[in-house]
């Protein structure tokens, strides 16, 4: 016969136990929490969130900029795009900024935007190829000092050359190519194998290189003869504006289908959208910004799983590309921001 008793204490001290152990478990926790960075914990495993800033002398921008967008944004940011060139037929060769690079807050992976710009023709008008002086070793000391003055920041760096390196994929008929290393792609497929071996021979795991074309031509004919191989990749970028005009997939969805789709060329590499803006049409402003950026946080998120970091492009330049154009297209990228993967 069994001690009823003895049983309701038993059941009486196993519940305390519990309890006990219950507020061990949640003290625990808590404690743990405290010590965490809460941003960290929130953001860890979001997709990159970064801005591309242009300044014509190449600088980055300041640290009361960066934390100025952050305040407002209301999160940090992952990442800079910026941009800086050089010109070996001028002779003009920037050095690369160490100090301020190591200036900048630990969160930003900063990644440059390195233009390889030349004289687009010779005295008799004929198109030049731009590459010519890198790939015969006549820029190697400038690259390798450039690659030392990286490696002496002490900074992780992607490295993005020679970006949007077609235009009509047509040289000889490309007289007015936007960028004058475009539309050559054995010279820039050696040039930018080049440019990868010296800065990883200086720095090695310290840097990452992107490889960006622009969102057109997509055709996998046309990507693969400029695709330096992936071996020398470690992420692919794409380029893409609105320019009030189509949607999101208009404008990313072929190329970003022939990327993924084709691993046995391209490997399976992570993508940025290295470059992206959306802009009103001038004198109309009949295209709603805020519904655009809507769509491609949606798009992104649900459509675009190989896409791990985004550029936007916050820069009043062509078009007025800046977030804060309007107080419904910031509102728009601030709240679309909250539902990223």
């Amino acid at each position: 016969m069994f001690n009823s008793s003895l049983i309701r204490n038993i059941i009486r001290l196993s519940g305390k136990a519990i309890i006990c152990w219950c507020a061990v478990i949640l003290t625990t926790y808590g404690i743990i929490l405290s010590l965490l960075n809460l941003e960290d914990l929130a953001y860890a495993r979001s997709l990159e969130v970064g801005i591309a800033t242009f300044d014509s002398s190449g600088k980055l921008p300041t640290n009361e900029t960066i934390e100025s967008f952050e305040k407002k944004l209301g999160r940090p940011i992952n990442t800079i795009n910026w941009f800086l060139g050089f010109n070996a037929d001028r002779n003009e060769f920037p050095e690369f900024p160490s100090k301020r690079c190591q200036q900048l807050p630990a969160h930003i992976i900063p990644m440059l935007t390195l233009e390889p710009w030349a004289d687009a023709t010779d005295k008799s008008g004929n198109l030049t190829d731009p590459f010519k002086k890198i790939n015969e070793g006549k820029v190697d000391s400038y690259l390798t000092s450039f690659a030392k003055a990286i490696k002496k920041s002490g900074r992780a760096i992607r490295l993005r050359f020679g970006h949007e390196m077609i235009q009509s994929d047509n040289p000889r008929t490309s007289a007015h190519r936007w960028y004058p290393w475009q539309d050559c792609p054995m010279s820039y497929v050696l040039a930018y194998q080049r440019v990868y071996r010296i800065f990883k021979k200086e720095l090695g795991n310290q840097i990452q290189f992107v490889w960006a074309p622009n969102f057109e031509p997509y055709y996998l004919d046309v990507l693969k003869k400029y695709y330096p191989g992936s071996q020398y990749v470690d992420w692919i970028g794409i380029d893409g504006y609105n320019w009030a005009g189509g949607d999101f997939d208009s404008i990313f969805k072929k190329i970003y289908l022939n990327l993924v789709s084709h691993s046995e060329i391209f490997g399976n590499k992570p993508i940025m959208l290295s470059e992206i803006g959306a802009a009103r049409q001038p004198q109309t402003n009949n295209f709603d910004k805020a519904i655009w950026i809507k769509d491609a946080f949606i798009k992104i998120n649900t459509e675009y799983p190989h896409i791990a970091a985004f550029y936007w492009f916050n820069i009043n330049k062509e078009r007025d590309w800046r977030l804060d154009e309007t107080s419904d297209s910031w509102e728009a990228f601030k709240n679309g921001i909250l539902t990223l993967r």
